[in-house]
């Protein structure tokens, strides 16, 4: 039982892989034998495989998280994830302007 179960969540990781970075993630673990099965398994087969939260949005979270705690080299694959599902948004530029825009004011004084 433990092996189908452990199967469904390798494949169902794959798979979300597969949406997050565009490429298929089997060939980048496979070298890596339990530790890469363990990486496709636990974050993309149960984490990123839940209900909630979109792809996206859940890597502005993934990439805010990782550069609170200094984490360049895993930063830097999540930041390009986060910026190629951004540039599938059909709104994307439209957002991303609006967003820079209210960046660029300070907000009024309140005194």
């Amino acid at each position: 039982m433990a092996d189908t179960s452990t199967s469904d969540r390798y494949e169902r990781g794959l798979k979300k892989m597969s949406e997050v970075y565009g490429v298929d993630g089997g060939e980048v673990v496979e070298p890596l034998h339990d530790l890469g099965r363990y990486m496709v398994e636990f974050p993309y087969g149960d984490i990123y495989s839940r209900d909630g939260l979109g792809l996206r949005d859940r890597e502005i979270a993934t990439t805010a998280m990782l550069t609170a705690l200094g984490r360049e080299p895993q930063l830097r694959v999540h930041f390009v994830a986060a910026l190629t599902l951004a540039s599938q948004s059909t709104n994307s530029k439209r957002s991303s302007s609006t967003r820079l825009s209210l960046r660029a004011f300070p907000p009024p004084s309140t005194r």
